[in-house]
């Protein structure tokens, strides 16, 4: 038979993978013109936190214009980069902003 699916969810475009850490998975995506890094229950799948912003990013060579690196968990901090460049730092317990560099 397989491997059993637990959960499911819609993801927006590009390359990065998800990142699993203290029970919890990590996604950064893109949805339209946002940068998208949500948070959800690794076990269930249930969405706890996301954390967007503004992504103006076009690819000059016709790939997707998403993120391709994966997030990045150390201890109560989230990092995620953008194609665009824009280094952002969350709370992992809540996705709020705690930096942001250009």
């Amino acid at each position: 038979g397989g491997l059993r699916k637990l959960w499911e969810c819609d993801l927006g475009i590009g390359y990065a993978p998800p990142v699993v850490a203290g029970g919890k998975l990590y996604h950064f995506d893109r949805v339209d013109d946002t940068g998208r890094l949500t948070c959800r229950d690794a076990a269930t799948g249930k969405q706890l936190w996301k954390f967007e912003y503004p992504m103006e990013y076009e690819d000059r060579y016709g790939y997707e214009p998403g993120p391709r690196a994966c997030p990045v968990v150390d201890g109560d901090r989230v990092y995620v980069i953008g194609p665009e460049g824009m280094l952002h730092c969350v709370a992992a317990d809540t996705g709020k902003e705690v930096w942001k560099c250009d």
